[in-house]
C-alpha cells in the first residue's frame, strides 16, 4: 500500500446524501482506498469534540471532489494555499 503525507490540505468531497463539505485536514495520510487525517480550523489549531482531544476524519476517495495543499501563514499563522 502506497502512502502519501501532506502536512496540511482543503479536502472537499460529497457526502452520502449528496451534501459538499469542505474541511481543513492536518497530517493527511493517503492510501489506496482512504484519505486519513485530523481536522483543524483556519489556524491549524485542532478541531476536537466534548470528551475528545481530536476528529480524525476518514474519507472515501470515490467521494472527494479535490485536495488543495495549503501552508501556515508564517506572519499572520493562518493557512493559505500553498
Amino acid at each position: 500500500m502506497e502512502t502519501r503525507t501532506i502536512r496540511y490540505a482543503k479536502v472537499r468531497f460529497q457526502e452520502p446524501d449528496g451534501k459538499k463539505r469542505t474541511v481543513l485536514l492536518e497530517n493527511i495520510k493517503t492510501g489506496n482506498k482512504f484519505v486519513v487525517g485530523r481536522e483543524v480550523n483556519n489556524e491549524g489549531s485542532p478541531i476536537a469534540p466534548r470528551n475528545a482531544d481530536e476528529r480524525i476524519r476518514a474519507i472515501h476517495k470515490d467521494a472527494i471532489l479535490s485536495i488543495d495543499p495549503l501552508r501556515q501563514n508564517l506572519k499572520y499563522g493562518t493557512l493559505e494555499p500553498a
